[in-house]
């Protein structure tokens, strides 16, 4: 009966424990996207403004993204797209306090000089 007992209630923490695990794990991930998503709508909120003529300033991003770095780099364009500037847009944010997650994203804008 007291084997049965002790059996019991290792099994129970064992499968405590593993919930536990897998609750953290999930937690884990789910900020990483969740961060990750953000990221990618600051990229996009930049690359708009760039595209509406008003390329942000570090500070004006930094204000509104928290904890996120900017980073433009523009280059002329080539082939069919020769009339246009190439605009690449990276964001940089950290998720968890440790993972960084960089999000690039580019597109090509009218009037602007490389």
């Amino acid at each position: 009966m007291l084997l049965e007992v002790i059996v019991a209630l290792g099994l129970a923490t064992g499968i405590l424990l593993a919930f536990t695990v897998t609750i953290a794990q999930t937690t884990r991930r789910s900020n990483i996207l969740f961060t990750r998503q953000q990221a990618m709508m600051a990229a996009e909120a930049a690359l708009n403004e760039i595209r509406d003529g008003r390329p942000p300033s570090q500070a004006a991003f930094a204000q509104r993204f928290e904890g996120m770095r900017l980073e433009t780099r523009t280059e002329p364009a080539d082939g069919q797209w020769r009339r246009f500037t190439h605009v690449i847009v990276t964001v940089t944010a950290m998720a968890n306090g440790n993972t960084p997650i960089r999000v690039r994203l580019d597109g090509y804008v009218k009037g602007v000089a490389p």
